[in-house]
């Protein structure tokens, strides 16, 4: 790897927090799963401890993409152990080098899962499983499994039981500010620095205790090398939102629309027929999520088009602000919607309805692609699908 004079991603920073949770995000292709790969890897050529490698859907773990987990490493541990491996019927096997690979000649490294068939592990132990690493928790649309926190945590269940000398490794590309398991955790992994490593500690009312240790990895500047002298990259497609960020490692953002028919998102701004909860003289709308606050903007003439523009908190009247993220705690003087599909209020909900029309069939516009990526993101939060 260090062909390319690139200082790739290292795990020793991050270890040196004694926890449970280790949780890694940035930017993509940095060696964060390679880093992880050698480190499973070597634990158990070096101690003889197994892995569990999980992944969110089970089409994921299916051999045709298993073989290739850990083609990157296959040299090394040709080299160091003298073995080579592969991967049957969810799991990784290892043999020697010289040898014909007969599954009695083998020795089971690790095994695969998905969360989405979490319950067809239930009744098997796996007693020398050491390490578990969750490959990809971020959702690039935040699409998740339903419940998909609990699916995850049962499945930690029944691998780690009553141990306590298992490590667990989350891994992400910076695809998205938002997820099941950041929420729970209440922390928004998009404000982390990059190269900044937080930990947190949570305890149950009998005094036991999970810690995590969570990092935004630094920019290892996998562009700039020794062998790109003309720094030529292929993700520079003019305005194109996702590309600049898979050069600079920030969260991606995706192009939303600067134009419905002949509306731009300052002519929306500044029409006179704006409608407001059904008022056009009414106060602004706002919706809210996290810290941020967003005014809608609705336009009423052949159709419904609306836009949404990020406020400062000084200018909301919170009467009329709906708090959007699926949250159990309730903010005073904030309409806390935790379900979008309904809320008992006539005006708001038949503006939410025209919202959720308008968002489905791309009918609106946003300021910046940045104030676009997070509303459209906390209505999926919320519950509401905008295929």
């Amino acid at each position: 790897m260090n062909k390319l004079n690139i200082k790739w991603y290292s795990l020793d920073n991050i270890l040196k927090h004694e926890a449970q949770y280790y949780m890694i995000f940035g930017e993509r292709s940095n060696g964060k799963s390679y880093a992880v790969d050698k480190y499973i890897l070597d634990k158990f050529f070096q101690d003889g401890e197994q892995f569990a490698f999980v992944k969110r859907y089970e089409d994921d773990i299916k051999t045709k993409y298993m073989t290739e987990v850990f083609t990157p490493l296959e040299p090394y541990i040709l080299e160091t152990y003298g073995y080579r491996i592969k991967f049957y019927r969810g799991t990784w096997l290892a043999y020697e080098d010289g040898t014909e690979g007969k599954i009695s000649e083998c020795r089971v490294m690790g095994y695969a899962f998905s969360l989405n068939n979490v319950n067809r592990t239930k009744a098997t132990s796996y007693p020398n499983v050491t390490t578990i690493l969750f490959e990809e928790f971020m959702s690039i649309d935040c699409t998740y499994l339903p419940d998909e926190l609990n699916l995850f945590l049962n499945l930690i269940s029944t691998i780690v039981r009553y141990r306590h000398n298992v490590k667990i490794f989350m891994l992400a590309n910076a695809i998205s500010k938002y997820s099941p398991y950041s929420e729970a955790l209440g922390i928004r992994l998009h404000r982390l620095k990059k190269g900044e490593i937080v930990t947190r500690e949570y305890r149950d009312k009998k005094g036991f205790v999970t810690r995590f240790a969570i990092e935004r990895s630094e920019n290892v500047n996998v562009f700039d090398n020794n062998q790109n002298t003309q720094k030529i990259v292929y993700n520079n497609f003019g305005a194109a939102g996702v590309g600049q960020m898979i050069t600079s490692g920030d969260f991606e953002v995706h192009a939303y629309p600067r134009r419905v028919g002949n509306v731009t998102f300052d002519e929306l701004r500044e029409s006179k027929d704006d409608v407001i909860i059904g008022k056009k003289h009414a106060l602004p709308f706002v919706i809210r999520f996290e810290d941020y606050f967003y005014r809608i903007y609705l336009y009423g003439k052949e159709k419904f088009i609306l836009g949404f523009r990020e406020v400062d908190v000084k200018t909301i009247n919170y009467k009329n602000t709906a708090y959007i993220i699926n949250g159990v705690q309730h903010i005073k003087g904030i309409v806390n919607i935790t379900n979008l599909a309904y809320y008992d209020d006539d005006n708001i909900n038949r503006l939410i309805n025209i919202i959720v029309a308008c968002m489905r069939q791309k009918d609106f516009v946003t300021l910046t692609d940045d104030d676009g990526e997070n509303v459209v993101n906390a209505f999926r939060l919320s519950g509401i699908t905008l295929k």
